[in-house]
Parts: C-alpha cells; structure tokens; sequence
C-alpha cells in the first residue's frame, strides 16, 4: 500500500516514534532503521499488529521532506513470516520517489479507473496511483479527498475475506481510532468484495475524516481502493468515492 500526504517528514516519523499513539493502533515497534532512498531521507520501520485476533508483521518504508511524505506498507500475518518477510522488506525497499518526475498515467497499469468530480490523477507510485482535487501534490490541505488505487505486493491466501477487509482499515498508518458505519459486500469487473464507510482522525494532524475502502477479491490477491476527505463535503466526496470505484476494470 502506497499513501502520500503532504505532511512533513519528520512530523510522521515522530508519531511512528511514539509508544502511546502505535498502541492505540495494537502496534508495537520491532525494530527501526534511518536511511537514504534516491537522496531523500527514510526511515523503515518493522512492526507488528493485533487486527481482530490476528497478529500481524509491517514493513512500512516511509519517505519525505518537510512538505510532503510518503509511506510504502507491505503487511502479512506474522505466522507467515518465515516466507513473506525478507521478500516484502526488499520489495518495500526496492521504492523510489520521484515526486518531480512525470509518469503516464496507464502505462503498465494492470487496472483502469475513470475520474470523478473534481478527481484527478495526481501520481503514480509502482502499479498504484492517486488522485486528488484538480490533481494537485501535494495537496492544498490535509482536508481535501485523496483517492487511491493499489493492487496487493504479493500472494496471500485469505479464509475469512469479511474479517480481512476490516482488518486491512484497522491497519492504516495515518488513520487512528477507525469507526466502522457502514459495510456491504459488493461486486465489481466480476470481482467479489466488501465496501466499507467509517471514520476516523488523521495522523498525525488529528483531523476528522471520511474514509471510504472498497476491496476486490482474486484470487491470492486483491485490489485496494480508498478515499478519504476532511470535513469538506464528506457525503459529496463520498458519492463521488463510490462511483468512481464502479469504473475499476482489470487490463486483460
């Protein structure tokens, strides 16, 4: 999973510092590690996750500089680590922002996704793309939608999808104390699914969001979809969320 803020380096890394705001999340520190990608500063964190009974490990690479930040998140149950940890940490690693450099936009995509409302393409980060208010990044502010499209990094067998779906809201970095309102399963490009409204705060600002996720099933894997939006205009954002989300096509 790939999110982008335009909030400052340093800010995100403290809170990802901080022993009381990753416990409100279930979350604990394994271990941290200061580094370069491309010369931009970056920290990688290892930590690992209660989400509905079940333990889970994170890789989440997080890039920035004083304006804008980025986190790659790689997640997987911890009694799968002895094959999908060492794969996921050099996948997260394997990164590279560039955040003046221009990509187009369907190029190698394995998915389509027509615009909506004020939506437009903002960036491309490997297969996953975003999209925000005019298509400006970094955003204006904290409070305008974000809409972001990724497919997952790697194989994984799911039992329970229900309980997968919740768990993957449960385990956004930059979402704390997440209130489920609404959830029905959906079906999209033949795809079976789950769409989920809740809210919640911003980190590390605080601020009250919207947060819609919608997420497809294939197989192994699967295709994340999530918007969010501050306190502007929530229920619009929110039409315009799901709509847009009925456009997704696999490339074939």
């Amino acid at each position: 999973m790939v999110t982008e803020m335009p909030a400052p380096f340093s800010e995100l890394v403290a809170g990802f510092s901080d022993p009381t705001e990753l416990q409100k999340k279930a979350m604990t520190l394994v271990s941290r590690k200061e580094l370069r990608i491309d010369d931009h500063y970056g920290v990688l964190l290892h930590l690992r996750q209660i989400a509905y009974g079940q333990a889970l490990l994170k890789w989440c690479l997080i890039l920035g500089e004083e304006t804008e930040t980025v986190l790659v998140t790689a997640a997987f149950p911890e009694s799968h680590a002895s094959e999908l940890s060492e794969t996921l940490k050099r996948s997260v690693l394997s990164s590279k922002w560039r955040p003046n450099e221009s990509i187009a936009l369907k190029e190698a995509l394995p998915f389509t996704i027509e615009p909506q409302g004020q939506l437009q393409f903002a960036h491309r980060m490997g297969n996953s793309v975003i999209y925000t208010k005019g298509g400006v990044m970094p955003k204006a502010s904290i409070e305008e939608p974000l809409f972001v499209v990724a497919p997952s990094v790697s194989k994984i067998a799911i039992e329970d999808t229900e309980a997968f779906a919740k768990g993957r809201l449960m385990q956004m970095d930059w979402l704390k104390n997440p209130i489920i309102e609404h959830m029905e399963e959906i079906e999209i490009d033949n795809l079976q699914g789950f769409e989920i409204v809740a809210y919640g705060q911003q980190v590390p600002s605080d601020i009250p969001i919207l947060v819609y996720q919608a997420i497809l099933f294939e197989q192994q894997s699967y295709y994340l979809i999530v918007g969010s939006v501050g306190n502007q205009s929530p229920q619009e954002h929110l039409e315009v969320f799901r709509k847009m989300t009925r456009t997704f096509r696999r490339r074939r």
